[in-house]
C-alpha cells in the first residue's frame, strides 16, 4: 500500500472486515471502511490510541446486496478520497442447514450479499481499478472450490463469486488490474453460529488472516489458501474428490444429527 492509496473494505464492522481496518490503522492510507453498522467501525476506530492511527478513515453504512446502497457509498468514497486502488469484498453471510422445500428465498439472500453484493462493488471500482493498476480481492471460502455439507446455498454463492471474479481476471489481465480470491478455513468471526462452534475444526484469527490477505496484495497472489484445512480440502477435492466427501461428511456429521432430532 502506497501514500494515501484508498482502500474500499466491506463488511468492516467485524471479524476479517475490522481485522483489515485495524491492520491498515498505522498506514497512511485512506480506508472507506462500509457496513450496514457503521457506528460499530467508528466505536472501534476511537479504541485504537490516537497516536498509531495514520490512515483516514470514512465510515459509510451500506447494505452491498442493495445496488443502490452500493452506488451512493463509492460516490461519496470518490467524492472524499478520489480513486479507489483496492477493493477488498469482505462483506459476507452465512447459512447452516440441510438443503430443503421453503429454503430457496435463503439461498436467494445469500447472494444478494456474498455473490451480488461483491459484484456491484466491483462494477463501481472497476474504472477507478483500471486508472490505477489496482487490486481487487474477493474473500471467499473453502466452500468456493469444494462441497460442505449443510452450506448449499452458501456454497453456491461462493463457487459464483470464483466462477464471475476469476473470468473477469481474464478480461483485466493486460489492463494491469490484479484479482485475487482468498479462502480461508473457519475464521473465530461474527458470521459463525452457535451450532458451528460445537463443531471440531481448525479455526484461524480474523487478525492472522489479515494479515496474510495485505501480504498477499503485496505479492499480488492469485489464490490464497489459508490454514491447514483449506489447503487441504483443495488438493483432496481436485485429485480425491470421493474420499474428500468422506472426510467432509464425518467432519459435518453434528449438523446432521442436530436436524434429525
Amino acid at each position: 500500500m502506497h501514500f494515501r492509496d484508498t482502500i474500499v473494505i466491506t463488511g468492516a464492522s467485524s471479524g476479517i472486515g475490522w481485522a483489515l481496518v485495524s491492520a491498515l490503522a498505522g498506514r497512511e492510507v485512506n480506508i472507506a471502511a462500509l457496513a450496514r453498522r457503521p457506528e460499530l467501525i467508528s466505536e472501534l476506530w476511537n479504541n485504537i490510541p490516537a497516536a498509531e492511527r495514520k490512515a483516514s478513515i470514512l465510515s459509510i453504512g451500506c447494505d452491498v446486496g442493495k445496488a443502490e446502497d452500493v452506488q451512493a457509498a463509492f460516490n461519496q468514497i470518490k467524492e472524499k478520497f478520489g480513486p479507489v486502488k483496492t477493493l477488498i469484498n469482505n462483506a459476507g453471510i452465512t447459512h447452516i442447514s440441510l438443503f430443503k422445500k421453503g429454503h430457496s428465498e435463503s439461498t436467494k439472500n445469500l447472494f444478494d450479499t456474498n455473490f451480488f453484493g461483491a459484484v456491484y462493488c466491483a462494477e463501481e471500482a472497476l474504472d477507478d481499478l483500471i486508472k490505477t493498476g489496482g487490486h481487487l480481492v474477493n474473500v471467499s471460502s473453502v466452500a468456493g472450490y469444494a462441497p460442505l455439507a449443510g452450506r448449499t446455498a452458501y456454497a453456491a454463492s461462493k463457487h459464483a463469486m470464483h466462477g464471475f471474479f476469476e473470468t473477469l481476471r481474464t478480461e483485466l489481465r493486460l489492463k494491469g488490474v490484479h484479482v485475487m480470491m482468498v479462502c480461508p478455513t473457519f475464521v473465530a468471526t461474527g458470521i459463525r453460529n452457535q451450532g458451528e462452534k460445537k463443531l471440531e475444526v481448525e479455526t484461524l484469527q480474523a487478525d492472522d488472516v489479515a494479515k496474510a490477505i495485505l501480504l498477499g496484495i503485496e505479492r499480488k497472489e492469485r489464490l490464497l489458501l489459508l490454514g491447514k484445512t483449506a489447503k487441504l480440502a483443495y488438493y483432496f477435492n481436485k485429485f480425491f474428490p470421493r474420499f474428500y466427501e468422506s472426510m467432509m461428511l464425518k467432519k459435518q456429521q453434528q449438523i446432521f444429527n442436530d436436524h434429525s432430532k
